[in-house]
């Protein structure tokens, strides 16, 4: 895990960049979100597109002064064909 945060205060900032991650969670909780969309470009066939969204509801770090809590977007592409 790479993670960037910024720490700032009334006559400092400073950016931090933690390469590893120690004392993470062997579970944690999370929502998932993803819909279907597909387009009919035929009898036979359609595009499709999965955009999705996860996030982490409870922190994936334990005993650590900065709890994190991870997300992230992503997109499916793709062709189906009807037999």
């Amino acid at each position: 895990a790479t993670i960037q945060t910024e720490v700032e205060d009334a006559l400092n900032k400073e950016a931090v960049t933690i390469f590893k991650l120690d004392g993470t969670k062997l579970f944690y909780a999370g929502v998932v979100a993803n819909a279907d969309i597909q387009y009919k470009i035929g009898s036979k066939f359609s595009l499709n597109m999965i955009p999705s969204f996860r996030y982490a509801i409870t922190p994936v770090t334990e005993n650590n002064i900065v709890k994190t809590y991870p997300y992230s977007f992503g997109l499916g592409v793709g062709i189906s064909f009807r037999f």
